[in-house]
């Protein structure tokens, strides 16, 4: 049953994040913070998820390659 939910959340974040206009999806990644290069850097996107009502778009610093999250609401 997790599975499915997981699923499901899944791929309703999916769904919003395609749905944002491209400007929009450009000013989240490219408003990063990255603790690793102490300030704001553009992200690469790998994935959305859904947690509650909190959305995270996961990336990679396009400066470090380290991880980064974004959250924002859904």
């Amino acid at each position: 049953m997790l599975e499915k939910e997981q699923n499901v959340k899944g791929a309703k974040a999916r769904t919003w994040w395609n749905e944002l206009p491209l400007e929009q999806q450009k000013k989240i990644l490219s408003s990063a913070w990255c603790p690793s290069c102490y300030g704001h850097v553009d992200m690469d996107f790998r994935d959305v998820k859904l947690n509650e009502k909190v959305l995270m778009i996961e990336g990679i610093c396009t400066q470090c390659q380290s991880k980064l999250t974004v959250f924002g609401q859904e």
